[in-house]
């Protein structure tokens, strides 16, 4: 009776750690508007559902659009700006927030000051810019099947938790506590199992098209690192400055396929 009491408890907080996933990170209404801070350790392993629901509205857009008569220049903005838009900016936010502190040249402890500061500085402005510039132009060029679109959200929010458990978190890091340790081997199993899944899933819906998967590794795996060096662990901002990044060096990556293929 208590075991069942237990498991009926455990997957009730896992149904509301993916609403509260879905309501903190996308600006999508989520059904049950509830915050349980005994399902907030569940949220990390709801990110690659979160990334599914993205990348199939994300598609869906594109479904939509290319079936109107709007001019293509503005079709490919609507498809640029949709995952900012979709998520509030909230990656974008941690981008901006990362290229402020990396850019300043200073220690690791200013580096980390100014990477909680809410200020907006000259580097963040610039090099948020060029990524808006970067999607938008790379839409105007994509010429290979938009299937991959459902995919790529779902590998960068895999990678996200993925690192998360596997780099130190900086002090200051709401991520940046003790937990228990066979459920870190498990989050990290689990999201080792989904990545190989969907890489293999993306394989036979979109054929070679799915190596930009394999970029977005490695640039995700690259930002991460980089971001470790520079302020000796990584937090919530690093995670979405890798997300950030990574998705759109893949959509790039995209257009050289396209000419290969």
């Amino acid at each position: 009776m208590e075991q069942e009491r237990k498991k009926e408890g455990t997957i009730k907080k896992l149904f509301i750690s993916f609403f509260m996933c879905l309501s903190m990170f996308t600006r999508i209404p989520p059904l049950i508007k509830k915050w349980d801070e005994e399902a907030k350790d569940y949220m990390i392993i709801m990110l690659p559902l979160v990334g599914a629901i993205i990348g199939g509205l994300w598609y869906g857009a594109y479904a939509i659009l290319s079936s109107t008569p709007l001019p293509k220049e503005i079709i490919a903005l609507g498809m640029a700006l949709f995952p900012f838009l979709i998520t509030g900016f909230m990656h974008f936010d941690g981008f901006l927030d990362v290229i402020d502190a990396s850019k300043s040249y200073r220690s690791k402890e200013e580096k980390i000051k100014i990477l909680k500061d809410p200020h907006v500085g000259s580097f963040a402005v610039s090099y948020g810019i060029i990524v808006i510039l970067a999607t938008y132009v790379t839409f105007s060029c994509l010429n290979v099947d938009y299937l991959i679109l459902i995919f790529i959200p779902i590998a960068s929010r895999i990678l996200s938790g993925l690192f998360l458990c596997f780099f130190d978190k900086i002090r200051t890091s709401e991520y940046a506590k003790e937990e228990n340790r066979k459920f870190k081997t498990f989050k990290i199993i689990y999201f080792i199992v989904f990545l190989l899944g969907i890489l293999v899933l993306a394989y036979f819906a979109v054929g070679l098209v799915s190596l930009s998967l394999i970029v977005l590794i490695l640039m995700n795996l690259y930002c991460h690192l980089r971001s470790y060096l520079n302020f000796g662990g990584i937090n919530g901002d690093v995670s979405g400055y890798a997300l950030t990044v990574s998705e759109l060096v893949s959509l790039i990556s995209l257009i050289v396929i396209g000419v290969f293929l």
